[in-house]
């Protein structure tokens, strides 16, 4: 509690950009996978479709 009641406005301005530096690289690390696999599961879901079409056109 000392040490928060201690810190100047300059330097909670300064520690709470730098948690937000770390809030943002662990959200593009996140949202990096989750695009690659939507792409794979769109990839999946067309080729499933042109399955089910060419089994039916047959």
């Amino acid at each position: 509690m000392r040490a928060l009641l201690a810190l100047t406005p300059a330097a909670a301005v300064l520690d709470l950009a730098y948690e937000n530096l770390k809030i943002t690289w662990l959200l593009d690390e996140k949202w990096k996978w989750q695009r690659s696999a939507t792409r794979l599961l769109l990839v999946a879901f067309a080729a499933w479709l042109v399955t089910i079409g060419l089994t039916l056109w047959r």
